[in-house]
């Protein structure tokens, strides 16, 4: 079975998984520890797409393929893995929570792009 938004998560997911990984390594090498900001940045960004994409909350939002965050959600939570795994030089960037919040953040998210019809292929 395929996916109806396979296309479109094969086109702009690892595009913006370079972007993101790029940002965070800038933030690991500057040692700049920010893990309230991430915090409320994946919260946000969870809530968002449980009310809205789910349609708990009826909100008409187009697809903005310029704002793809579960690539964000993964690197993010598979930091806080490694850091909740014991590699010390990963202390402190995030939380156990926003590990947490990060891997639901990815899973309903990826899951909510994967099955999402493509209402317009050229904005790809």
């Amino acid at each position: 079975m395929r996916f109806k938004g396979y296309k479109r998560v094969k086109k702009v997911y690892p595009v913006w998984f370079f972007i993101y990984a790029t940002i965070l390594l800038v933030m690991l090498i500057l040692e700049l520890k920010i893990p309230e900001f991430f915090f409320w940045l994946l919260l946000v960004l969870l809530l968002k797409v449980i009310l809205v994409n789910y349609g708990f909350i009826k909100v008409k939002i187009g697809t903005h393929y310029w704002a793809e965050h579960a690539p964000l959600s993964i690197l993010v939570f598979m930091i806080g893995m490694f850091d909740l795994l014991g590699i010390n030089s990963l202390d402190g960037y995030f939380t156990g929570t926003t590990t947490v919040i990060a891997g639901l953040d990815f899973l309903f998210n990826f899951s909510n792009d994967m099955v999402k019809e493509q209402k317009n292929p050229k904005e790809i």
